[in-house]
């Protein structure tokens, strides 16, 4: 029986939040680069989980947020969970992610979900929703989707210890975290073993340096005040 394309794709998933340093790094680094070559995901399958070290707690038939990075970061995370799921051409919602990623440094949260959608091309109906997923008239929705994502996040074996959280061909080690960050474009094309690979890869595969300058954001046990 013939192996069907997707299960000769590479399976690439992060776990991140939105404020860690090294998870910014890894998305508009390694992540983005990867991105820039529109045969990527011919090859790949590559998933972002935006909920980190975070904690949820349960309020009535519904969900409370408490972020590592405080307020921003749960902002953050929410744009962005919403994003993903009214964005839903893959090249476009990952730029929209990047582009969170790389402005998100300030607190004027409505101004960077404008400033992102506009450089993607969304439509201002994709605009609304993201919005009213957000902080507007469905939050529900988000609320719902976030909590998923926490469920996922949680559910790790084994369990993360610090974002930025590589999992790649369902495994997490020192090795494969070293070389997604260093260079997903490169792991993919090492990794994958179908007939559609880039001719863009690297003729030979290619050794991976450490990546020492790339901090992690620990997970550590605190309480909603």
């Amino acid at each position: 029986m013939a192996v069907s394309a997707f299960a000769q794709k590479v399976q690439v998933e992060l776990y991140y939040e939105s404020q860690c340093p090294g998870c910014r790094a890894t998305i508009t680094g390694s992540f983005a680069e990867a991105f820039t070559h529109d045969d990527l995901l011919d090859m790949a399958d590559v998933n972002l989980y935006p909920y980190g070290n975070a904690h949820e707690y349960a309020s009535g038939d519904s969900w409370i947020f408490s972020c590592q990075h405080g307020t921003a970061e749960c902002e953050y995370n929410m744009i962005e969970v919403c994003g993903q799921h009214y964005i839903l051409e893959p090249y476009q919602q990952f730029d929209f992610i990047d582009c969170v990623e790389t402005i998100d440094q300030h607190t004027n949260y409505s101004s960077v979900l404008k400033t992102c959608t506009d450089q993607v091309g969304a439509t201002q109906e994709q605009y609304d929703n993201i919005y009213n997923c957000w902080d507007g008239t469905n939050t529900r929705d988000g609320i719902e989707w976030q909590h998923q994502i926490a469920e996922s996040t949680d559910a790790l074996n084994p369990r993360h210890t610090y974002v930025p959280w590589v999992v790649a061909q369902g495994t997490h080690s020192d090795s494969v975290q070293n070389e997604v960050q260093s260079s997903l474009w490169n792991y993919v094309c090492s990794n994958y073993q179908g007939s559609n690979k880039s001719p863009d890869c690297p003729a030979t595969a290619e050794s991976f340096t450490a990546k020492t300058d790339l901090s992690v954001c620990a997970r550590e046990e605190y309480f909603l005040q």
